[in-house]
């Protein structure tokens, strides 16, 4: 149910959205291209044994169903993060696998990792010299592992690089 403001301090009356199936999973913030309102990704799962991923815009007349994608497995732990399209994107974790729904193009990328995840979580978790998004994953043993990307480079910079970084920095200024 969505329940709207009555700009008076309460509540309007409920609106029922219909969704595919059983709830997974739910996130809500930036995706794709960042506006005034956050998207709403939702994990879906049906009494036929079929699973989604239902994602919906908000607007100023409430959200809007953007897609419905279908899935191998149930999605569950969706977060949304920066992998280098126009805005956010979203990663979680469907049939073991660690998936990303690119915003700019709606397509899957399932990650081909050595471990198998229970959890996920995005962030900068190692020093790298090509900041981007990390990926931690919690499997089922308890142990925590970190995905990185293929620029990764964890060499720590020289006291020269810091000085050209800092005398770059002190000459825009």
């Amino acid at each position: 149910y969505l329940y709207a403001g009555d700009g008076k301090g309460g509540f309007a009356l409920p609106q029922q959205i219909g969704l595919q199936g059983g709830v997974t999973a739910l996130t809500a913030g930036k995706f794709g291209r960042v506006d005034l309102f956050d998207s709403l990704l939702i994990g879906l799962a049906s009494s036929q044994n079929s699973f989604s991923l239902a994602t919906f815009s908000g607007s100023y007349q409430g959200l809007i169903s953007s897609a419905t994608l279908p899935l191998d497995g149930e999605a569950t732990n969706i977060a949304l993060g920066d992998f280098g399209d126009v805005g956010p994107d979203a990663a979680f974790i469907s049939g073991g696998q660690v998936v990303l729904l690119h915003s700019s193009s709606m397509q899957f990328e399932k990650l081909s990792l050595p471990a198998t995840p229970v959890a996920l979580a995005l962030g900068t978790f190692l020093y790298d010299r090509n900041p981007d998004t990390q990926i931690a994953l919690l499997t089922a043993d308890g142990s925590v592992q970190f995905a990185v990307h293929n620029e990764f480079d964890p060499r720590r910079r020289t006291v020269e690089e810091m000085k050209a970084i800092r005398d770059a920095v002190m000459s825009q200024q």
